[in-house]
């Protein structure tokens, strides 16, 4: 198993980019008729290789079945990271930009469902998380 593992995460590491996680607590302002929630950072960021892929359309794929759903749409992105990565709670993803040489260009958000977390003897070998872009950079009552 710790071979497989080491394939994985040695071929996330080669083929991918710098991403960013970025964590958040969520506090509820209770009191007025709408309950405003704010998020606030959690912590560091966290800077790890994913490796970013196009939504495909190929016939029978998974990526073809959420698109035939309309849980995705050919706009969003799946991303790949090592299994130790936590991806439960609110949080954004930000993608490095390797030609604008910049820390991040463009925040997205997670698409609950068709995330896949694989198992092997007990252990998750690798994430798929599905991505949406967020168009203005902020998840809604990030402050």
């Amino acid at each position: 198993m710790a071979g497989m593992y080491n394939d994985i995460k040695s071929l996330i590491e080669k083929r991918g980019q710098p991403v960013r996680f970025r964590y958040f607590n969520q506090s509820l302002n209770a009191g007025s008729y709408d309950d405003d929630t704010a998020l606030t950072q959690s912590g560091t960021d966290l800077w790890i290789s994913g490796f970013p892929q196009v939504i495909r359309e190929t016939r029978g794929s998974k990526d073809a079945v959420l698109l035939e759903q309309g849980l995705v749409t050919s706009d969003d992105l799946k991303l790949y990271v090592e299994g130790i990565t936590r991806t439960d709670g609110m949080f954004k993803v930000g993608l490095f930009n390797l030609s604008a040489g910049s820390p991040t260009t463009d925040e997205y958000a997670i698409i609950e469902k068709g995330t896949e977390a694989p198992l092997l003897n007990g252990s998750v070998m690798y994430r798929k998380l599905y991505l949406r872009k967020l168009t203005t950079g902020s998840i809604f009552g990030e402050v």
